[in-house]
């Protein structure tokens, strides 16, 4: 994994000082993050945001080869996870059943090197629609979990992995100016974790500079 993280590193760079002419554009994006999968993180972690940059080098007028980190994080939902969670099962409660749960904030970050493709569009349209797709590294994080009633207190450790990661999705480039774009993009990131594969679904709302 460290070796990956070093050669998307060195494509990364590679695009920043290329001097061969080509356009290059920047990004910067925020947005909403969607946990999918695994069933647990889908259903015990609330829906988060996003924040993103990179940048990219221009082909062909329909063709982009782009380097992405964006930073993705997610609340636990505390009140299912008492009621449903891995530790709810191993917490004595009293009569009232009354349980807590603090921590578990989980946050994923992605460096992908991506291909962005244009759809075929007339000259003078300002929405031009795109598929993009990348490979890279992926961290993922979760803070300690501890749940408690009044008799009894239980703790999950807080745990990080380093994964492969990849990302498939569509998006639409606004034409704002000669200069400036504004981008909405869709795109599900596939998280090679140990154990069950993690996938998570950002949608970015962003600014592309020419």
């Amino acid at each position: 994994m460290k070796k990956l993280f070093i050669l998307l590193t060195c494509l990364w760079t590679s695009l920043l000082f290329a001097q061969n002419g080509s356009k290059t554009n920047y990004y910067v994006s925020t947005g909403i993050s969607k946990t999918f999968a695994p069933e647990d993180f889908n259903k015990f972690w609330r829906e988060g945001f996003n924040l993103g940059v990179g940048i990219g080098r221009v082909i062909t007028p329909r063709i982009e080869i782009n380097g992405s980190l964006t930073f993705n994080s997610f609340d636990l939902n505390t009140t299912a996870y008492v009621d449903n969670g891995s530790l709810s099962s191993y917490l004595l409660s009293d009569s009232t059943g009354f349980k807590t749960a603090d921590g578990g904030q989980s946050s994923i970050i992605s460096f992908l090197i991506n291909l962005k493709a244009a759809f075929p569009t007339t000259q003078n349209t300002k929405v031009i629609p795109y598929v993009i797709g990348g490979v890279g590294y992926g961290r993922i994080h979760f803070d300690e979990i501890q749940v408690q009633s009044p008799v009894d207190i239980k703790f999950e450790p807080a745990h990080n992995e380093n994964v492969l990661t990849t990302g498939v999705g569509i998006g639409f480039d606004f034409n704002m100016s000669e200069n400036t774009d504004i981008y909405l993009e869709g795109k599900f990131d596939f998280l090679f974790t140990d154990q069950d594969m993690t996938v998570i679904f950002p949608i970015k709302f962003g600014i592309l500079i020419h």
